[in-house]
C-alpha cells in the first residue's frame, strides 16, 4: 500500500521506525510541461510562450475530430471542465468498468490535454515561462499569456 499526504514532522521518526513502514521520502514536486511536450510533437521555434511550428504554419486541428480512449476527462461534464479543454469536447462514451466520463486517475485528462488543450487559462510555468495546457491542436483564436 502506498500512502501520500502531509505529516507533522514531530511524528516522522515514530512512523519511520514502525515495522509496517518500508520507505519514507518527500513527495516530488510535480510540474506540468505541456508547451514543451507539444513542441516535441509539433515543432519548437526556440521561443517560450509561443504556439508550435505546425500551429504557426496554420495546422491547428480545425475540422478534425479525434477520440481519446483513456481514463476519462476532468469532471466528465462538458459544461464544467477545465477552461483549457472546455468547448473542445463533444461528448463521452464510458467503456470497460468506467461508469461516466470523469477522470478519477488523471491520465485521460493528461492525454486529452496533449491533443486538445488550448492554454486558455494563460497559466505559465514560473521557472520556464512555458504555457500549461497547450496541446498540439491549437484553436483558431490566439493563446494569450496571463500575468500571475
Amino acid at each position: 500500500m502506498l500512502l501520500r499526504g502531509k505529516l507533522d514532522p514531530a511524528v516522522l521518526n515514530s512512523l519511520a521506525e514502525s515495522d509496517a513502514v518500508l520507505w519514507v521520502e518527500p513527495a516530488p514536486r510535480r510540474k506540468l510541461v505541456d508547451e514543451l511536450a507539444s513542441k516535441l510533437v509539433g515543432g519548437d521555434d526556440g521561443q517560450t510562450g509561443t504556439p508550435t511550428i505546425t500551429q504557426q504554419l496554420g495546422y491547428d486541428g480545425a475540422g478534425v475530430t479525434v477520440c481519446v480512449a483513456d481514463t476519462g476527462l476532468d469532471t466528465g461534464d462538458t459544461n464544467t471542465m477545465h477552461v483549457d479543454v472546455r468547448g473542445r469536447v463533444k461528448g463521452f462514451r464510458p467503456y470497460g468498468s468506467l461508469t461516466d466520463g470523469s477522470d478519477g486517475y488523471g491520465h485521460g485528462t493528461h492525454a486529452a490535454g496533449i491533443v486538445a488543450g488550448n492554454a486558455a487559462s494563460g497559466e505559465t510555468d514560473p521557472d520556464t515561462g512555458a504555457f500549461y495546457g497547450l496541446g498540439v491542436a491549437l484553436p483558431s483564436r490566439p493563446v494569450h499569456r496571463a500575468n500571475f
